[in-house]
């Protein structure tokens, strides 16, 4: 199974990071092809994610993206943006961002396989912030 797990935080940095890594590297133990849409900040290298995992860095701290990587909270152990502190404006970058992104990863499953695409993927951003196609768990076919 190809497997597309997303997470708008770093994926080594928290606890929802750490489970998420220790999710991938058992997904590809036991032999699915697994990939990774992440947050990243400048200079983010994903190195807790097994290097058989294919990843998506969706990056903050840019033209698109002018703030940090969102959080759930106002102690995370890098530099953020609490979810509750975005703005309409942020939002809706955020929106974009995330949704170009798994558009990009999908299309990219598309062209590695004619027949075959992701067979699930696997959301950790709270839907409250995405569009209704790109909340919580997306089947994306088989």
């Amino acid at each position: 199974m190809r497997i597309l797990n997303i997470s708008a935080q770093k994926p080594d940095s928290t606890g929802s990071g750490t489970y998420l890594a220790a999710l991938v590297a058992s997904q590809i133990a036991a032999g699915h092809e697994a990939a990774v849409l992440c947050g990243a900040a400048p200079g983010d290298t994903q190195g807790e994610l097994d290097p058989a995992a294919r990843v998506f860095a969706v990056p903050f701290e840019t033209s698109e993206l002018p703030f940090c990587i969102c959080g759930m909270s106002d102690v995370m152990p890098y530099p953020s943006t609490r979810y509750c502190d975005l703005t309409p404006t942020m939002t809706a970058s955020f929106e974009r961002a995330f949704g170009a992104a798994i558009d990009q990863a999908i299309v990219a499953s598309l062209t590695a396989c004619a027949f075959e695409r992701f067979s699930a993927a696997l959301c950790f951003i709270p839907g409250i912030f995405m569009a209704p196609k790109y909340s919580s768990t997306l089947l994306l076919g088989t």
